[in-house]
């Protein structure tokens, strides 16, 4: 018996779920980004401007699929540039449909980065906010953004400088960052944020993603990336993905296959140098050795609580995380 986690059919894409071009603070111009990026074998970037969406369907191809959305600021005072002490949240909402082209809501008086203002002309949205600073402020947007059809990610939460407990609070979101190119010296380049979700009750995805914005030419860009797994590249097939949790988050490792088997969970991916099972508890197995390419975790669910998730590390130190997977859905595929 060997039921995978991963389902039948489709692929994985590498893709690149934050990103900015010359539109906002970017040195790239989007047409730009596509062909470095796919150079660089990814078949997806998601433009991600600060405060405007503007859809760039003109570089979709059989080959490759331009995402698009925008990422807001709430910043606690909304007139000045992002200082080194201010607390921020940063959302990137990304539109689940390839012919939407209206934003939620925009904020005009909010301070945005380089050629976001000059833009504001040119985008459709649907109301314009005052953005409140709090908990209950951001709970709001993320309602709006998602009854209007949008996947809402919290960014970088420890660049953001928002504490532990406040952004645990948030309700309504997708997914947490936990790969930040740009910001991995900050501290997010971990798992701590998505774990601070989860033991909470609060089921989110992870995803990664560059944060690019190329002012020191590939500095900030091909690092972390989401794997999303799809029938077909498309933007619907990718959507539908991300909309169901087929993905995993990496900065090198790939992973084949996770899976039930009658000696408990199993996983197969590229050759690593250590795989670990977290879980909501504090009970950690860890298999090592000498280019592992497979996997089992005797089972044992009374210790695991409700979730558990991977982590592989090769031998070059590069991370992949997959997503928690529930007991329902390990239970269901035993029976």
């Amino acid at each position: 018996m060997k039921r995978s986690f991963f389902g039948s059919g489709g692929k994985f894409y590498k893709c690149n779920l934050h990103c900015h071009s010359s539109i906002s603070d970017g040195a790239w111009r989007p047409e730009e980004i596509k062909a470095a990026y796919q150079r660089a074998g990814y078949a997806a970037v998601a433009f991600t401007d600060h405060e405007v969406m503007l859809p760039h369907r003109d570089l979709c191809d059989r080959d490759f699929v331009a995402l698009h959305g925008y990422e807001t600021a709430v910043k606690e005072d909304p007139y000045t540039h992002t200082g080194p002490y201010q607390k921020v949240y940063h959302l990137n909402l990304l539109s689940r449909r390839g012919d939407n082209d209206v934003q939620p809501y925009v904020y005009p008086d909010n301070m945005t980065p380089g050629n976001c203002r000059s833009h504001f002309g040119e985008i459709r949205y649907a109301e314009q906010l005052r953005y409140e600073h709090s908990v209950e402020g951001v709970n709001d947007l993320i309602r709006r953004a998602n009854e209007a059809g949008f996947y809402v990610t919290l960014n970088h939460p420890f660049w953001s400088l928002i504490p532990e407990g406040t952004y645990t609070e948030l309700k309504g979101l997708h997914a947490v960052e936990i790969g930040n190119t740009g910001c991995r010296y900050h501290g997010d380049a971990c798992a701590a944020a998505l774990d601070a979700f989860l033991r909470r009750g609060t089921r989110v995805l992870p995803v990664g993603g560059d944060d690019n914005h190329n002012r020191h030419g590939e500095a900030d860009s091909f690092g972390y990336f989401t794997m999303l797994r799809a029938d077909e590249l498309s933007y619907e097939g990718l959507m539908a993905g991300y909309g169901s949790g087929e993905l995993y988050v990496s900065e090198g490792p790939e992973i084949g296959d996770i899976y039930v088997c009658e000696e408990g969970i199993g996983v197969c991916c590229t050759p690593v140098c250590r795989i670990l099972m977290h879980t909501e508890g504090r009970d950690l197995r860890m298999i090592s050795g000498e280019n592992l390419t497979d996997a089992v975790f005797p089972y044992r669910a009374e210790r695991w609580g409700e979730y558990f998730r991977l982590e592989l590390i090769d031998a070059a130190g590069r991370h992949a995380w997959s997503r928690a997977y529930f007991r329902a859905e390990w239970e269901a595929r035993r029976s």
